[in-house]
């Protein structure tokens, strides 16, 4: 549960990291000539609502970020309970625990043979894909 911990004392903030990439380096480098194009010509209180702007519009990015942090984590459990029910459903049936031994209706004493021939059928059955039948035949 490190990861967990990580979240719960703070020392992780999945919002904090910035995209990486050639592609993101080349917008935030144009940003940053526009940015700087914009303030030499603006007038002071046209450059405060600019700022404003600007913050504005990275509050709604942190909002937003945040938001798809909180559906794709959700869409994660969302998948890992699925596979859980989905394996569940194998080991279960009708509520109850599916069986792990088929009934051969053989004597304990005697039908070693027998036991090992109904075995490797079903066994033949498991390998060709085919579901182990509830009994097998006596």
């Amino acid at each position: 549960m490190k990861i967990l911990d990580e979240l719960w004392y703070g020392n992780l903030d999945p919002s904090a990291r910035q995209p990486r990439g050639k592609v993101f380096a080349e917008l935030e480098q144009y940003n940053k000539r526009h940015w700087e194009k914009l303030s030499a010509q603006l007038s002071s209180e046209a450059m405060k609502a600019l700022e404003k702007w600007r913050d504005n519009t990275y509050e709604m990015w942190e909002l937003s970020q945040a938001d798809a942090f909180r559906q794709g984590f959700s869409l994660g459990m969302s998948m890992t309970v699925e596979a859980m029910l989905e394996i569940k459903s194998h080991l279960y049936e009708n509520g109850d625990r599916k069986q792990k031994w088929i009934p051969t209706g053989l004597l304990e004493r005697g039908n070693k043979r027998r036991a090992e021939q109904l075995l490797n059928k079903e066994l033949a059955k498991l390998e060709n894909g085919e579901d182990l039948h509830k009994t097998a035949p006596v």
